[in-house]
Protein backbone atom coordinates (compact mmCIF):
# COMPACT_ATOMS: atom_id res chain seq x y z
CA UNK A 1 0.00 0.00 0.00
CA UNK A 2 2.72 2.41 0.92
CA UNK A 3 4.12 2.24 -2.71
CA UNK A 4 0.90 2.31 -4.58
CA UNK A 5 0.91 5.85 -1.86
CA UNK A 6 4.19 6.99 -3.55
CA UNK A 7 2.95 6.30 -6.99
CA UNK A 8 0.06 7.83 -7.59
CA UNK A 9 0.70 10.97 -4.98
CA UNK A 10 4.43 11.61 -4.66
CA UNK A 11 5.63 9.93 -8.22
CA UNK A 12 7.34 13.27 -9.44
CA UNK A 13 8.69 14.06 -6.40
CA UNK A 14 9.84 10.00 -6.16
CA UNK A 15 11.41 10.63 -9.52
CA UNK A 16 13.98 13.74 -8.67
CA UNK A 17 14.95 11.73 -5.56
CA UNK A 18 16.29 9.46 -7.47
CA UNK A 19 17.56 11.63 -10.33
CA UNK A 20 19.30 13.94 -7.21
CA UNK A 21 20.40 10.27 -5.92
CA UNK A 22 22.06 9.60 -9.22
CA UNK A 23 23.82 12.47 -9.17
CA UNK A 24 25.12 11.44 -6.12
CA UNK A 25 26.68 8.21 -6.95
CA UNK A 26 27.97 9.65 -9.96
CA UNK A 27 29.69 12.05 -7.85
CA UNK A 28 30.99 9.45 -5.81
CA UNK A 29 31.96 6.79 -7.83
CA UNK A 30 35.50 8.19 -8.18
CA UNK A 31 36.20 8.86 -4.86
CA UNK A 32 35.18 5.17 -4.09
CA UNK A 33 37.59 3.87 -7.10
Amino acid sequence: MLYYFVWTKGEALLMRKVACANTYINKIKPVIR
